[in-house]
């Protein structure tokens, strides 16, 4: 029903949000990835760097690093 319902299992839908989140953090604070990886839900900074970088297209040191480079 939910993957009728939002077009993705719930899995992929949550790790979604998550790494929204993430991206937010590492944005906007100088916490480490393994920091914000725990903040937003992952108790594996592996995992958390191989989904990130699925749904992104980037490692979180990358974004972080490309991001900074646009503010300044």
């Amino acid at each position: 029903l939910f993957k009728k319902e939002m077009g993705q299992n719930f899995n992929d839908y949550l790790n979604t949000i998550r790494i929204q989140k993430a991206k937010e953090l590492l944005k906007c604070t100088d916490d480490t990835v393994l920091n914000i990886s725990i903040q937003v839900g992952f108790e594996n900074v592996t995992y958390f760097n191989r989904v990130f970088k699925k749904i992104t297209g980037q490692t979180p040191q990358q974004y972080r690093k490309s991001e900074n480079e646009k503010d300044g």
